[in-house]
């Protein structure tokens, strides 16, 4: 009798550290938030605003010092816990970097460092047991070469009548152009995969290699490239992704240039749509309207996955294709809530979308016709406690509170968000789509706008080769090399073009 009465008080006594292990978490993060608040009030205040600085200071050390005896407290496991619960879900955990790695097919060379004695008199000296053996890794920068090309004219001995012979001039992607294949490639991956602009690249040349090539030439050559032979695998991945019964759809804003227009510039729209095979493709528009996603979505029959853009809304119900929702967009509205000092509302949400995103990254191990019973069985009921909770939320909050604003958002969309359940190759979330506008919003960091209308779709065209290749392990340099020597001597040949996709020569050109 008395071990089970031990048992109970352990167990009791168990509960109790648990409850109390969550208060002091969740008091940390309130003090934390509070902290924040108070410091950007004493430090980072308007002079147009009236502060009370000495009871701001009272305020802030009071706070300080009760966070600083919560940490105590708590474990460093505890905390841990806590940045866990205001992380981002993630798709995969983040991959260690080591200090550094070397592709299997590497060019290696050795160098003998003999002793200078033994250089002296080498007849003096035996060389006994295996070298020390050190390693660095070295580049060797690119240099400019100019390549003449001559083509000798033959006359037959035998026959003197004949018209003498000369060689053809090979097929090249600029005609008469001043630029080979493999400089062409560079300034494309420079600006667009490197994020380097034009003009930055001129300097560069000009210090480096003492080669002056002006901007309107490099971006003539990105011209021709894009619109005249990329353009047709452009069209065929497009072709491939309008087909694929699953898309993830998603669209970001960047400034144009445009002198027809009073400002001089006005915003345009990289719209990004991916399927499940990871092929992507990018389409450049003015704008932000139904006109726009019609190109892509007119005639479209299958799931498209993305934000609460009414524009996708409108248009699934005139095309009659099904929506699906994003969860990670619902995360991030009950997470600003709970940024704003709701934690007792949002954290609740937080912790069972967390629930949610565990079942998925469960499923990836599982075979796919297992996934639709898996949801059902284990996210449905959390979706179901979800929408109860939401329900009696928005009879009951503040109408102007963050919280208030993240239920009415997740209501609006509910059965969008619940449609995922019942098709195992749709996803929880619209990340894929997400991750596809990264490059080009690091991109205009860099080159800050695109210079005309026109320039959008060659940057889309170029856009979609890039991230198709990253997303099918190709290696840019050496498929867009491959390419540009194979286009101009194929006719425009549907399949012979759809052969040229990344995803079809990825063994050829795949990164080391």
């Amino acid at each position: 009798m008395s071990d089970n009465f031990t048992v109970k008080e352990l167990l009791a006594e168990r509960e109790q550290l648990l409850r109390r292990q969550a208060e002091d978490r969740r008091e940390i993060l309130r003090l934390g938030k509070l902290i924040g608040a108070l410091r950007q009030k004493l430090f980072g205040t308007g002079k147009s605003e009236k502060v009370d600085y000495a009871q701001l200071e009272i305020q802030l050390g009071l706070a300080e010092a009760q966070l600083v005896s919560l940490y105590a407290q708590s474990s460093e496991k505890e905390d841990r816990q806590i940045d866990d619960l205001v992380t981002e879900p993630t798709e995969a955990p983040v991959e260690r970097v080591t200090r550094y790695s070397l592709p299997d097919d590497i060019e290696e060379r050795t160098e003998r460092i003999i002793p200078e004695e033994v250089l002296a008199a080498p007849e003096d000296f035996r060389e006994i047991g295996q070298p020390e053996v050190t390693e660095i890794i070295d580049l060797e920068p690119a240099k400019f070469i100019k390549i003449k090309q001559e083509y000798p004219r033959y006359v037959c001995k035998a026959d003197r009548s004949q018209a003498p012979l000369t060689a053809p001039h090979p097929a090249r992607v600029l005609l008469g152009g001043l630029a080979s294949v493999r400089l062409l490639v560079h300034v494309i991956l420079a600006k667009y995969l490197e994020h380097m602009p034009l003009h930055r690249q001129v300097q560069s040349f000009k210090l480096r290699y003492g080669v002056h090539l002006s901007r309107k030439t490099m971006g003539g050559w990105i011209e021709h490239v894009a619109e005249q032979w990329l353009s047709m695998i452009y069209e065929s991945i497009k072709s491939d992704v309008r087909s694929s019964l699953y898309l993830n759809g998603d669209e970001t804003p960047i400034t144009c240039l445009d002198r027809d227009f009073g400002k001089g510039s006005r915003k345009g729209y990289l719209w990004v749509y991916t399927n499940r095979d990871g092929d992507s493709i990018y389409e450049w528009h003015m704008g932000r309207s139904a006109k726009c996603a019609e190109p892509m979505l007119k005639g479209y029959r299958g799931l498209l996955q993305s934000d609460a853009y009414k524009v996708y809304s409108s248009i699934s119900k005139k095309e009659g294709f099904l929506l699906v929702g994003c969860m990670a967009h619902v995360r991030r509205k009950f997470h600003e809530a709970w940024r704003d000092y709701d934690e007792r509302h949002s954290g609740w949400y937080i912790l069972q979308i967390g629930e949610l995103y565990k079942i998925e990254r469960e499923l990836k191990e599982h075979p796919e016709r297992d996934i639709v019973a898996t949801r059902l069985q284990k996210s449905r009921p959390i979706l179901d406690a979800i929408k109860e909770q939401l329900d009696t939320d928005i009879l009951t909050l503040n109408s102007s509170s963050k919280s208030y604003q993240a239920v009415q958002y997740t209501l609006n969309i509910w059965v969008n968000l619940c449609r995922y359940l019942y098709y195992p190759d749709a996803n929880i979330d619209n990340n894929a789509a997400e991750r596809a506008v990264r490059p080009s919003k690091l991109g205009m960091k860099n080159w800050l706008f695109v210079g005309h209308p026109l320039a959008g779709k060659r940057t889309a065209i170029i856009y979609t080769i890039i991230e198709n290749c990253k997303t099918h392990g190709v290696d840019p340099q050496a498929y867009l090399h491959d390419v540009l020597e194979q286009l101009p001597h194929m006719k425009n040949d549907p399949e012979r073009i759809r052969e040229l996709q990344p995803k079809n020569l990825s063994k050829s050109c795949s990164n080391p």
